[in-house]
């Protein structure tokens, strides 16, 4: 009796063993397009291949989107800094030798006047906007007063781009440079 029992306890142990080492833990259907992990023929994840959706593009500091880690459209995050908005209005005249920084965006608001004894300097690749108002767009100008001076450093490469919001020939004043002549100070000063 006692050889049936061990006789019967090894054949237990033989068949379990055989079972229990012929299964695996890959049992599961395989890749699926819903898994969360980029696996069989997908060219991302849960999509391209057999999947038939395709990827959407991964965002670059130069596909023109706000996407990604970026703060504003292609510069922050993990791009280059945004550049800073800056207004030159004709509540700050300009006093003293000012140097504007390319990497930022300028905008005009009314008559910005570079005073007798100043300079403003303008590196080649700035861009200023004029944010001209309907109905009277000479309003918005820039003036270099008698004895202001204005040092405009574009190169045809980079050049300094003086536009206006609407850009519309004729929409804002520009850039007028006084000399000697007695309309360019006074009550009868006018823009055109």
């Amino acid at each position: 009796m006692k050889t049936k029992i061990f006789k019967f306890f090894m054949v237990f142990a033989a068949t379990s063993t055989l079972v229990l080492t012929s299964c695996k833990d890959d049992d599961g259907a395989g890749p699926t397009c819903s898994d969360g992990i980029q696996n069989g023929t997908e060219t991302g994840i849960d999509c391209g291949g057999t999947c038939g959706n395709v990827c959407e593009a991964e965002p670059t500091c130069t596909d023109g989107i706000m996407n990604g880690d970026e703060t504003g459209v292609d510069c922050g995050g993990s791009c280059d800094p945004c550049s800073e908005s800056v207004n030159l209005t004709s509540e700050s005249p300009i006093t003293e030798d000012m140097t504007l920084d390319p990497n930022n965006t300028y905008t005009l608001d009314g008559q910005v006047s570079i005073e007798s004894g100043a300079t403003l300097t303008i590196p080649a690749g700035t861009i200023i906007t004029a944010a001209a108002a309907t109905g009277d767009e000479t309003e918005t100008y820039i003036v270099v007063q008698k004895g202001g001076k204005i040092d405009i450093q574009g190169t045809s490469s980079e050049p300094v781009i003086m536009t206006s919001n609407n850009e519309t020939p004729g929409d804002w004043g520009g850039l007028v440079i006084a000399g000697d002549a007695t309309t360019t100070k006074g009550v009868d000063a006018t823009a055109e």
